[in-house]
């Protein structure tokens, strides 16, 4: 299960990193493609999060998995809807990019916060980023974006940093789970100590006998 975990969330991560690098490093091509980068993202989000659906659907745990379709649903509907909304406009970019966060942001926050009563790995970052969702959905909302330009921007510093927080949220997993297994496979005596009381001199026991022969003479 956490081989997978940190697997999938390394993937999104990756995702996110990419695509925020490439609006940051090069915004005047970025600003000519923005629709195809986020229909792109959206796609793949999905897919991913597909993916850690059937996996947690195969462990049992239904609720986490139709959390996980959910998001890849919003995901998706937003990809489409930016593919054939027919003349997109910057305020149907807008809109759409920020009803995508809000509510990819709140199913996030309510798959975290259940997952950190479950003991779940990864929980605590998958809560940052699901905030750091949210609150960009809601600052695009109260207060739009000028241009395609300042989105860019915005989308950039944005998938940027939740790229870099799944990525460390992968590597801490990874960690945690080769630390159990190493764990697991120490020798009993690694994790116990050496045997004090077998290595103990063992006190030379009296005779008896001769001790009363010699105290007689």
């Amino acid at each position: 299960m956490a081989k997978r975990v940190w697997a999938t969330t390394a993937v999104r991560g990756t995702l996110f990193l990419l695509v925020g690098l490439i609006m940051a490093l090069w915004p005047d091509v970025a600003v000519g493609l923005i629709k195809w980068l986020l229909v792109i993202l959206l796609v793949a989000h999905a897919t991913v999060l597909a993916i850690e659906g059937t996996q947690r659907l195969g462990d049992d745990d239904t609720t986490g998995a139709i959390l996980r379709y959910a998001l890849g649903a919003v995901a998706l509907v937003a990809a489409i809807a930016l593919l054939v909304w027919p003349g997109s406009t910057i305020k149907v970019v807008l809109d759409l990019v920020a009803i995508w966060a809000v509510i990819s942001g709140s199913l996030g926050t309510v798959g975290a916060v259940r997952g950190r009563g479950q003991g779940k790995p990864t929980w605590d970052w998958e809560l940052a980023v699901a905030l750091l969702t949210a609150v960009f959905g809601l600052m695009v909302l109260i207060k739009p974006l000028d241009n395609l330009a300042a989105l860019t921007a915005g989308l950039s510093v944005f998938l940027t940093v939740s790229g870099i927080v799944l990525l460390v949220a992968a590597w801490s997993t990874a960690t945690r789970r080769k630390g159990a297994q190493t764990a697991s496979t120490a020798p009993a005596g690694a994790l116990n100590g050496p045997d004090v009381v077998g290595d103990l001199p063992t006190a030379p026991t009296p005779i008896v006998g001769d001790a009363a022969h010699r105290a007689r003479r």
